[in-house]
């Protein structure tokens, strides 16, 4: 859809109007310090700055992010739970023991991750490095060579270089993700 895509890049092209690249890992603190001068926007880091502070929209930010993430791991865990139980051999079958079990262990693991790792930024990365290219790009070509059957000669070659483009961004995206997490 058109609307979608146009709706996207309009947020986009705000967000980089009103922030440029001055926005940091912690996009409260990003919102709530503005910078005195170019100088001290290019020369200190955000934690620094002398600019107007203001810290309403840092508690505003932080209930937003609250309430976003209240309402939407329940239906992500859903869609999870779903995908799991739904399995041809099904061994967690809805309201057994085992598919209690299987839904605690996921959210405990979840909880787990997200107290392990106090900078989800750098662990972020990695992950996307692997799940993007293959959502994007590998995933969709595979389908798209099933569905459609045999295709020419060219298309064929077209594809595979984009998987190959694929696959190195994820290798490239793996190493230096890896790279920034053992230098932190």
């Amino acid at each position: 859809d058109y609307g979608t895509g146009v709706l996207y890049l309009g947020v986009m092209l705000c967000g980089y109007y009103g922030y440029g690249s001055f926005i940091s890992e912690d996009i409260v603190e990003s919102m709530s310090r503005s910078p005195s001068s170019w100088e001290e926007a290019m020369s200190q880091p955000i934690a620094d700055w002398t600019g107007v502070q203001r810290l309403w929209i840092r508690v505003f930010m932080s209930i937003l992010i609250l309430v976003n993430i209240t309402l939407s791991m329940p239906l992500l865990a859903m869609a999870v739970f779903y995908s799991i139980e739904s399995f041809e051999s099904n061994y967690v079958v809805p309201g057994s023991w085992s598919n209690w079990m299987m839904r605690i262990s996921i959210i405990t693991g979840i909880v787990a991750m997200a107290w392990a790792v106090p900078r989800f930024t750098v662990v972020f990365g990695f992950f996307s490095s692997l799940a993007a290219p293959c959502v994007s790009l590998i995933l969709p070509l595979v389908i798209a060579g099933c569905v459609l059957g045999k295709a020419k000669c060219w298309r064929r070659t077209y594809h595979g270089v984009l998987v190959l483009l694929a696959v190195s961004s994820m290798f490239s995206g793996m190493y230096t993700s890896v790279m920034d997490v053992a230098s932190s």
